[in-house]
């Protein structure tokens, strides 16, 4: 078994990370969302009162903490590929990686929003698997793959 993701600021010993390549996210909305057609660099004020996507975390690890969250109204979700098909969907706007929104962006798909106060760095990404189950070559030509998609700048 092999999974991708960012780093646990707890993980257990028996969880391996490797690195494999990095993102950001980037903050976007549907062209013809009002955030997008505004075509101004956004304040908090402008976002307050808009619909905010937001991917709530399922483990419990993060509870309590909001990460770049500043809209008065959110709708959780379980996932990105959810919050992604409601952002296209203009149902509001939201944080995505820049490597599941950047052909949205270039076809017009998606309009990315400048909004200073939305600080999200680079981040890495690993594959992570168990240490007591090697992965297989399935999963090894899977890592190899993700890996070659973050070098070609499709990451």
């Amino acid at each position: 078994m092999i999974g991708f993701g960012g780093s646990l600021a707890d993980s257990p010993d028996q969880i391996r990370f490797e690195r494999i390549g990095h993102t950001a996210m980037a903050p976007v909305a549907a062209p013809d969302h009002p955030l997008a057609e505004l075509r101004r660099p956004l304040s908090p004020a402008d976002v307050r009162d808009e619909t905010q996507l937001v991917v709530y975390d399922a483990s419990g690890l993060t509870r309590g903490r909001n990460f770049n969250v500043f809209s008065l109204k959110t709708w959780r979700v379980s996932d990105n590929a959810t919050k992604h098909l409601f952002i296209r969907g203009s149902l509001g706007w939201g944080g995505l990686p820049v490597s599941l929104v950047q052909e949205d962006i270039a076809s017009g798909r998606l309009v990315a929003l400048h909004f200073p106060a939305f600080n999200q760095p680079e981040y890495p990404i690993y594959a992570i698997g168990n240490v007591a189950a090697p992965p297989g070559p399935a999963a090894r030509w899977l890592s190899a793959e993700v890996r070659a998609r973050f070098a070609g700048g499709t990451g």
